[in-house]
């Protein structure tokens, strides 16, 4: 049987991988360049050739280069249509159930941002055992599914109606403004208001602080220059009103520390706050944890003592361990192409 091809079209990164096991990751900021995501998808099909059918999800119709939803879901479709021409493709929606593009066309609005339910569905496969939670930090937001006997319960369908649940929140291990991380830092003593532009993401606290490598031919940033160091040092400066120069190595070094240490101590609430308000609804939500994502290792990070505290036993089960990290980073993709390629097997 031909290897199913997933694909997970994003408003910052486009995902593919193959029910055997392959992966890929293309930086694409569609809300600057909707016309070129055609050619971003066959990028995508050049990278991973095969011949057999493709399962897609998306979350790339937010982007607010669309008036709305609707318009976002269909031009990603007809995106995705152009690209692979005649291969059959199926659409992944929010229910679990699959549709054709001209379905999904029709009624777009459960197609809209269902990667998580894919990534949940497949994931829980891992935790039958016992109740439990599957958390997916990316690059933008996080995932924080309540898990039941192998499958996903969540509260909410929509973006709108998880972010009410508290299973989803917009804050991510890469793309997160700083602004809406820390409202002041300490500079030389002095406790300094940031500015509340968009002048840094978390992106380049990551760089400067060894936690990825910097890439000179990306250049989705802020100011749209190069993901380096120099240059990421600049934006971080920016957020005080200052440059590099002005500030110097140490207070944009601290600078850094002080970011790091805020993200951390948000993603913590975060994940305290949706286990409190699941626990109002379901009984007894401690159990395991499923963790994914390109953030995995600060999920594992807060999840340490999350655990030590009591609000959760063993087994905590990493993505990354199971399936690697290049599966765990593009897990829908991963995860719409195992669902698919299960279901034409049956």
């Amino acid at each position: 049987m031909p290897a199913v091809l997933g694909l997970d079209i994003g408003g910052a990164n486009l995902k593919a991988a193959t029910s055997t096991g392959q992966a890929f990751t293309l930086p694409f900021p569609l809300w600057k360049q909707p016309d070129k995501l055609t050619g971003g998808i066959i990028e995508l099909l050049l990278r991973l050739p095969h011949q057999g059918k493709v399962a897609v999800t998306m979350t790339g119709e937010l982007c607010d280069c669309f008036p709305n939803k609707a318009a976002g879901v269909r031009h990603i479709l007809a995106a995705v249509e152009d690209a692979l021409r005649e291969r059959p493709v199926f659409v992944w929606r929010n229910d679990g159930k699959w549709a054709s593009i001209k379905h999904a066309i029709d009624d777009p609005q459960p197609v809209a941002a269902a990667n998580w339910l894919a990534s949940a569905t497949y994931a829980g496969r891992y935790l039958t055992t016992c109740p439990g939670w599957f958390f997916d930090l990316g690059s933008t937001t996080l995932d924080m599914i309540p898990m039941l006997d192998g499958k996903p319960v969540p509260k909410g369908k929509t973006d709108l109606e998880r972010l009410g649940a508290g299973e989803l929140a917009y804050l991510g291990a890469s793309r997160t403004p700083v602004t809406s991380l820390v409202q002041y830092l300490e500079i030389e003593g002095e406790a300094v208001t940031v500015a509340a532009e968009f002048f840094a993401s978390l992106d380049d606290v990551m760089i400067l602080s060894k936690h990825i490598v910097d890439d000179s031919k990306d250049r989705n940033t802020a100011d749209g220059q190069p993901r380096t160091k120099e240059h990421a040092r600049q934006r971080l400066a920016r957020m005080v009103c200052a440059d590099a120069d002005e500030l110097g190595d140490e207070n944009i070094e601290s600078m850094c520390e002080q970011i790091m240490d805020a993200f951390r101590k948000k993603l913590g609430s975060s994940l305290r706050i949706a286990h409190a308000r699941r626990n109002d609804q379901l009984q007894d939500m401690r159990g395991g944890i499923i963790m994914a994502g390109s953030g995995e290792g600060f999920l594992a990070e807060e999840l340490a003592e999350f655990v030590d505290q009591g609000a959760h036993t063993s087994p905590v089960i990493s993505m990354a361990g199971r399936v690697g990290a290049e599966l765990s980073t593009a897990l829908a993709a991963y995860s719409v192409a195992i669902l698919l390629s299960e279901r034409q097997s049956r």
